[in-house]
């Protein structure tokens, strides 16, 4: 997890788990869980996809951002000043990156990952809280589980900050001030077929959202 400091400009902050896998061959009952999920929750997961099966096409998208770089900080088409830990390189590490990577198959929507993301925002939301444990320190495997048991592999990735599910998307793969780049592998991740997600206040930053990917049985 970054460190966080208060600036006088807005920045959005990104967490990310990398894959967490399930030494299990059990098989589970189907899960069954209502989709109350908002048409945000599900362009978050549209746009996702469209990474994915078109990540050479999405690389040129990315490119006409770094025009907007002065330094480190990111002019916004508000006017509104954002302050970068990169700068215009790691859009441009971005977009090589992309163009690297072969289409993959699209992820399913999944209801009750849909759930599970929307549990971590009622929780963690109202208090500022950030980060993948719950208020009462479980980790987030834990509260999947109370949603969706059928599963091999899962991963999480949280945004703060980001309004729109195209703000959440571009800059978790852009991926700015994390080395690993963990939020990009997460969203490239062969190994998932499906994901949920959904977004809702946050004290601090405003709005976070929460995406939760598995592979499922």
């Amino acid at each position: 997890m970054n460190e966080e400091v208060n600036l006088p400009y807005p920045r959005r902050i990104v967490l990310f788990i990398s894959l967490v896998t399930l030494g299990t061959s059990v098989l589970f009952a189907a899960n069954r869980c209502d989709d109350t999920s908002t048409e945000r929750d599900k362009e978050i997961v549209y746009r996702i996809n469209y990474v994915r099966e078109h990540p050479a096409e999405y690389a040129f998208h990315l490119e006409d951002l770094i025009e907007q770089f002065h330094g480190r900080m990111r002019k916004l088409p508000d006017g509104v000043f954002l302050e970068t830990k990169e700068g215009a390189a790691a859009v441009e590490e971005a977009a090589k990156a992309l163009r690297r990577t072969k289409p993959l198959p699209p992820i399913q929507w999944d209801p009750c990952l849909s759930e599970s993301s929307f549990a971590h925002v009622l929780d963690t939301g109202p208090k500022g809280l950030v980060g993948h444990n719950s208020s009462n320190g479980k980790d987030f495997v834990t509260r999947i589980r109370r949603f969706q048991t059928g599963f091999r592999t899962v991963g999480e990735n949280i945004s703060y900050g980001s309004k729109t599910a195209e703000d959440v998307v571009r800059d978790l793969i852009i991926d700015d001030g994390v080395p690993s780049r963990g939020h990009r592998k997460n969203i490239l991740a062969a190994g998932f077929d499906s994901a949920g997600a959904a977004c809702g206040p946050h004290k601090q930053y405003g709005v976070m959202c929460v995406i939760d990917f598995a592979q499922e049985f």
